[in-house]
């Protein structure tokens, strides 16, 4: 019979055939179903996932592998089976005598030809005859040579099988050719000779089934690698979709996940996720070891840096700077970034406030290298709030709101240190709301008023013109000092709001003065970076019919440090329309001479902490007079401002410094007044002092 007809002849024992894949293959079903449900929940990682995807391939292989082996085995036994029942028939109806030679007579020589043919036949390499009680009768010719017939010894391990083979069954057993001669794989297969109903012998038969079992594996693994790849097709591809699908899903879950705790820019923890563990600190502390601290940091000058490089240039920075916290932070430390610039660190498991105070100096000394971003190199140091607990309070809210109006206290005192909350910030921080709240008040209602501080000149003792400085009265009828309104209304985004009513209305109040006397406005740095400057003056100037050469614009080095090309471009816009440009606090920055040949500067004005240094240091006076003669060498007007004594204003005379103003001469003056302040005598002491000057002229000609 063919490999095919046996195959066909074992799809009748299809369900005995089939039943270790089936059950192999519904268990490993069963056990893969629970996890694989579970992946998107499990988050495997990346190499355990590789691993799972190795461990399924290798059981796929292997179970291929084990089926084709079980079915090839089978088919080759029922193929055998058949062969040596073929085969016990044939002895039957072709050896008369063969009960004879069963029951242990010498075959007659017909007879021994027929079994001897029998060898070589149907792949028959040893043929043996033997009676019902298993003593060996006849062996063929060709393997009489190396056979032994069995022992009397062996027959007793043999009773059972003996005994089944006597009952109609057929015993096989499959092997591996150890000996010269056999083949490489064969069948030994007993069968019962029947005549009729009744055995008279044993037929032991070897089948040579190498050739047979090669040529079926090879068509059992051509139809199972046929069958894989339709099932890889039918089924690998909608698996696999399903796979990246799932995969896809459990990415957007992760990064969600990860997102609702962290901070999506610089990878630090979110305000949320830290109050979180903030109140589960709280909570769970007992003792000395369950006080922390709360640290809240805020970057010094952070909006210059997005102003004047771009978002970009920030987000790297604070991505730079979560990298130092990284850094910088011990494991029992941890930073969020609690929005904007702002961060707050919680140290917990401190002894006291010296824990707190190393962390803040850390902190400090870190911040104190300088970033690179690009081609820039920037130097951004933090203002730090510290609040311990219990003394602070023992609720996470309250522990950051204090340690935020800690920090607020620095930036007010001048940024880049740190304090601890103390009782009394909270009435500072109460003041700023209010503050707050006056310059929101005074924006929306026109509540800002101008005052005027007067400006002489030295050399003829008139008046030359005002100085605009804004002024807010509250609500109550009190006045907010400036040093107050004017940081908070930085923080609120509304000086530009603030600036551009004072250019009108100084504008407006100038057009009514005497055609002599010119006015003067601060632009803020925040003004300068909005870009509309030269825009707002030019409107100012059409609305007011004021004079171009009457307006002055007063700018700080602070404005020159934010973007030299677009600085540039903005200064030579509004010299282009005939206004006056001011270095206002010269000497106060650190790169001011720099700035004297870069911009085209009209008048430069000293500082007044060096005019108040007059006759206490020696050196102040000298920097003074450098700076008076470096006005003139470079044909720019000097004004010093803060002159409160006539011996400051002596000191100034010798010089001959060009301008002056301060309460020496007259306290900023409201603006209902200045009409009448205009048309008042000139101060005593300038009287004085031009007819003093005008005498020596004269005496000179």
């Amino acid at each position: 019979m063919t490999a095919l007809a046996y195959l066909t002849r074992a799809c009748g024992k299809a369900p005995e055939l089939l039943a270790w894949p089936v059950h192999r293959t519904r268990q490993l079903c069963s056990d893969l179903a629970g996890p694989i449900g579970r992946w998107p929940a499990l988050e495997l990682p990346g190499s355990l996932a590789q691993a799972l995807v190795v461990v399924l391939f290798l059981a796929l292989v292997g179970g291929s592998y084990g089926i084709v082996r079980t079915a090839a085995q089978e088919i080759l036994r029922l193929q055998a089976e058949s062969t040596a029942r073929d085969w016990a028939g044939y002895l039957v109806a072709n050896v008369p005598d063969l009960r004879a030679i069963a029951a242990g007579r010498p075959p007659m020589s017909r007879s021994a030809a027929v079994l001897n043919r029998v060898h070589g036949a149907g792949n028959i390499f040893e043929l043996e005859l033997m009676d019902v009680e298993g003593h060996s009768r006849f062996i063929s010719r060709a393997a009489a040579t190396n056979a032994t017939p069995h022992s009397d010894e062996g027959f007793a391990e043999r009773r059972d099988v003996l005994q089944r083979v006597r009952q109609g069954a057929v015993e096989m057993e499959s092997r591996a050719g150890a000996n010269d001669g056999e083949p490489a794989y064969f069948n030994d297969v007993l069968v019962p000779i029947r005549d009729g109903k009744a055995t008279i012998g044993i037929l032991d038969v070897d089948i040579d089934m190498t050739a047979n079992r090669r040529s079926l594996v090879q068509v059992l693994v051509g139809a199972t690698a046929s069958f894989g790849l339709i099932l890889a097709i039918a089924f690998g591809l909608p698996g696999l979709g399903f796979w990246l699908r799932t995969r896809e899903k459990d990415l957007a879950e992760s990064k969600l996940r990860f997102l609702s705790h962290h901070d999506a820019l610089t990878g630090l923890a979110n305000r949320g996720a830290l109050m979180q563990r903030l109140e589960n600190a709280l909570s769970t502390g007992s003792g000395q070891h369950s006080r922390l601290a709360v640290l809240c940091m805020d970057l010094d000058h952070f909006k210059d840096v997005n102003d004047s490089l771009g978002h970009e240039a920030g987000d790297q920075l604070l991505k730079d700077v979560a990298e130092r916290l990284r850094q910088s932070l011990k494991p029992d430390e941890r930073a969020a970034r609690a929005g904007g610039d702002e961060f707050i660190i919680l140290q917990e498991n401190i002894a006291g406030q010296e824990s707190a105070t190393d962390l803040a100096q850390r902190l400090l000394s870190a911040f104190s290298r300088p970033f690179n971003i690009g081609p820039h190199e920037l130097r951004i140091g933090p203002s730090i709030g510290i609040a311990v607990s219990p003394d602070d309070g023992i609720e996470a809210e309250m522990l950051v709101k204090n340690a935020d109006m800690a920090m607020h206290t620095v930036k007010a005192g001048g940024r880049g240190n740190f304090r601890f909350f103390e009782g009394a910030m909270d009435k500072l921080q109460q003041r700023r709301r209010h503050v707050a709240e006056q310059v929101r008040l005074a924006c929306d209602n026109g509540g800002f008023r101008l005052n005027f501080q007067p400006v002489y000149s030295l050399g003829t003792g008139l008046l030359a013109g005002f100085e605009a400085l804004v002024r807010l009265r509250g609500t109550d009828g009190a006045m907010v000092p400036p040093a107050e309104f004017v940081p908070v209304a930085e923080e609120l985004g509304l000086v530009t709001r603030i600036g551009a009513f004072v250019l009108e209305t100084a504008c407006e109040q100038a057009a009514a003065w005497p055609s002599d006397l010119t006015v003067a406005v601060n632009i803020s740095p925040d003004e300068f970076r909005e870009g509309k400057v030269v825009e707002r003056v030019a409107a100012a100037l059409a609305k007011t019919g004021l004079e171009p050469e009457r307006l002055e614009i007063e700018v700080t080095e602070g404005v020159l440090l934010a973007d030299t090309e677009t600085t540039q471009k903005t200064i030579e816009g509004l010299k282009k329309l005939g206004v006056a440009i001011v270095l206002d606090d010269f000497g106060t920055g650190y790169s001011s001479l720099s700035y004297l040949w870069q911009f085209r500067f009209d008048k430069i004005k000293i500082d007044q902490s060096f005019v108040r240094a007059i006759g206490k240091n020696g050196n102040v006076t000298d920097i003074i007079r450098t700076i008076v003669a470096l006005g003139r060498a470079l044909d720019l007007r000097v004004t010093a401002e803060g002159v409160e004594t006539e011996a400051q204003a002596a000191v100034l005379r010798a010089m001959r410094c060009d301008l002056v103003q301060g309460y020496l001469y007259g306290i900023p003056v409201e603006q209902p007044d200045v009409p009448a302040f205009v048309s008042r005598p000139l101060p005593k002491s300038l009287a004085e002092s031009a007819n003093r000057d005008l005498g020596q002229a004269l005496v000179a000609v």
